[in-house]
């Protein structure tokens, strides 16, 4: 059962109240992949990473990578932490008993998964903080491309003109930021728009957004971090994917071949050798993503006319679909 307020209150400090009133701010960063979320993760772990609360408050991941990806798995209810207290409220609880921790920020692409039904489960989570949520976006064809590279990235086999399953991912559903208006009735919602061509605007974007300053990194692989990879990058991870069966590759080996993999493509002597070829859309999925692309951008300009959610950036950049006649 989920501690009140009140009852963390009284357990830290017999009654007295540490936080004379003051409420909780939780800035919670939903994702979607592949919108700077991973820029965004880094600056904010630099900035306000600490393993134990502070004023502005991000806690240390307690897994590999910048976001908070074993919170989202909890949300999830994942195997792995099905028997756990819920881990973001964990941290709500370890961020009220602190009395100078004013806000808890928690990000995690993973949180958008929560997509459609969990949603009351992660409100039910942030109870009795002042919520604002951030949801980044970006052009929805490059980002439905990406979401397919994430996948071989992590281990999946199929080309991408046979993935059409992944035009139902949860990061591309149009009633996304819906869901989350309806679902949480009371927080604050901000849309940011991630632009490729600007990238620095993402942190003045987050600072307008929150009014948390959050400085520009200054090495541009800082500003614009984990890019795409290429078509022939990707081929070469998804042949490693298709043959680590039959070389018996163990799950250790696999890691490390990948690993160096990445580290080759990432470096000047691969890069003079092999000329980026960006990713593109599959012809076949331009009508209907050009569809819920109109659908999304639709809906965000509704919920801003109800004055429900705040827009930083151009919402129209997100139309980025061609060939779709």
């Amino acid at each position: 059962m989920l501690k009140s307020w009140k009852q963390i209150e009284a357990d830290a400090t017999g009654g007295r109240s540490p936080r004379g009133g003051q409420r909780l701010k939780l800035v919670l960063h939903v994702g979607p992949h592949k919108t700077g979320t991973t820029s965004l993760q880094r600056a904010l772990l630099s900035q306000y990473g600490s393993a134990t609360p502070q004023k502005i408050w991000y806690p240390l991941p307690t897994e590999s990578g910048p976001g908070h990806a074993a919170i989202s798995w909890a949300v999830l209810a994942r195997k792995r932490f099905a028997k756990a207290q819920p881990a973001i409220r964990h941290r709500i609880e370890e961020a009220l008993q602190s009395p100078s921790c004013q806000v808890l920020i928690l990000s995690s692409e993973g949180f958008v998964h929560a997509y459609p039904d969990r949603f009351p489960s992660l409100a039910e989570q942030t109870v009795e903080t002042d919520t604002h949520i951030l949801v980044t976006l970006s052009p929805i064809a490059r980002r439905a491309v990406s979401i397919w590279q994430e996948t071989i990235k992590h281990g999946r086999r199929k080309p991408l003109e046979d993935v059409e399953e992944f035009l139902d991912h949860a990061g591309l559903a149009p009633d996304l930021v819906s869901r989350l208006a309806r679902d949480f009735p009371n927080a604050i919602i901000s849309i940011i728009m991630a632009d490729k061509l600007s990238p620095e605007k993402l942190y003045t974007h987050f600072s307008n957004a929150t009014g948390i300053p959050l400085a520009i990194p200054h090495s541009p692989d800082e500003v614009a971090a984990n890019p795409s990879l290429g078509v022939i990058e990707v081929e070469i991870i998804r042949g490693l994917n298709i043959g680590r069966t039959s070389a018996k590759l163990t799950d250790q080996q696999y890691r490390k071949a990948r690993g160096e993999l990445r580290k080759l493509f990432s470096s000047e002597k691969w890069r003079s050798a092999i000329p980026m070829a960006p990713l593109t859309l599959p012809k076949h999925w331009a009508a209907l993503l050009k569809r819920r692309c109109i659908e999304t951008i639709q809906q965000l300009r509704e919920l801003e006319a109800d004055n429900r959610i705040e827009i930083f950036g151009n919402v129209e950049s997100m139309d980025d679909v061609t060939g779709s006649d």
